[in-house]
Order: structure tokens, then sequence, then C-alpha cells
């Protein structure tokens, strides 16, 4: 995506600012929804140590990619780096100064983390709908307390695109509310067959 943006605009560090400050916010917006789905599935959870597994580490590589952007950080990494190599130097705090200037456009920001909020939330209906589609069980309480934290745990760099430990989480997680492991397999695998075939159209267009 990074070099896409950066080959339409010619414009490199914009685009990595760019593509990193869209990552950030949207895990921001899950973490959010995934505090909320925490709070409401730890009375029924048998094994609660799932939700710190979910949460704990995406915030704490959430905090170190925010500490990553201070001014005195990049400062101190750049010097060092440039020791050896200005080139790298340079790009890094052109991408710092890119990263920066986003500090004028906070009503966008805010307008970026509204439409995560959104974007999540219709992946949790989107599995709800599901859900009905596919059998009796799964209730609307279930995905919005249970659907944030098992996408927080597919972010994990434990897998490739949390293939195969999404579907673990879903049969594990709604299995401890009494769903069938064969219907909350089914509904992992339907819902993101069909996000996948959402993309297709735009994904064609930009080909």
């Amino acid at each position: 995506r990074m070099y896409q943006l950066a080959r339409h605009t010619g414009d490199t560090a914009g685009a990595a600012s760019a593509v990193l400050l869209e990552r950030a916010i949207g895990v921001i917006g899950l973490l959010a929804l995934g505090v909320v789905g925490a709070v409401w599935a730890w009375p029924y959870l048998d094994e609660r140590h799932l939700i710190w597994v979910a949460l704990l580490p995406v915030l704490s590589g959430l905090l170190i990619a925010l500490g990553a952007l201070s001014e005195r950080w990049v400062t101190v990494a750049a010097h060092r780096i440039g020791q050896r190599r200005s080139r790298w130097s340079k790009t890094l705090l052109e991408w710092q100064q890119a990263v920066r200037a986003y500090r004028h456009r906070r009503k966008a920001m805010v307008q970026a983390f509204v439409l995560a909020i959104g974007i999540h939330g219709l992946r949790v209906a989107s599995v709800y709908l599901v859900g009905r589609a596919l059998g009796e069980g799964i209730t609307s309480g279930m995905c919005v307390g249970l659907v944030p934290l098992i996408l927080l745990i597919s972010l994990l760099p434990i897998s490739i695109g949390g293939f195969g430990v999404r579907e673990n989480a879903f049969v594990h997680l709604f299995g401890q509310f009494g769903v069938a492991a064969e219907l909350g397999f089914s509904v992992s695998l339907v819902a993101y067959s069909l996000s996948v075939l959402a993309h297709v159209p735009g994904g064609s267009v930009d080909a």
C-alpha cells in the first residue's frame, strides 16, 4: 500500500506516514471496542487470560509505535544512523516531519477514528448475520463481546494473516458460551470469505 501511494504521489515519507497512521487509528478503534468486549465477556469466560492475550500485546506494540514518533527518539536514531548511512537518516527525518504534520489535522484524525469504529462495528454485525444464517446459538451480545477480541488476537504476529488463529479463537471463545465447534468454525470461515469477496471489485478496478 505504501509503495502504491508513493508511486502515485511521488512522496515516500508522506505515503509511509499515511499508512502508519491509518493502521494506528484502526488499531486504536479496535482496542476501544475490544475493551468494551472484555468488560462484557469477563464474567462469562472460564479462561480470562485470553483477554490479556488479546489486549496487552497489541496495546504494547501500539505504545512502542507511538513512542517511536517522538521527536527526541527519531532525532537520536537519525543521528546514529547518519554516522554510517546518511540516506537512511534523511529518510527517517522526512518521515517524522510528515507524521508531525498531522497534528494540524486533528479534525481529520477524529473523523478517521469514528470511521474505524464504524468499520469494526460492521465486521461485528457481519459475523452476527452470518451466525444467524448458519444456525441458532450465536447472539448479538456474543458478537459484540467476542469478535473485537478475536480480531485483536488475529493481529498478533503468530501466523500469516491470522489464518488458523482466527478460526481457533472463534471455536474456543464462542464454545465457552455453548456454541458448537462446527458452527464457530463455519461462522469464522464464511465471514472471512465474504470479507475477501467484498474487496474483489475494488481490487479489480485498481488492477
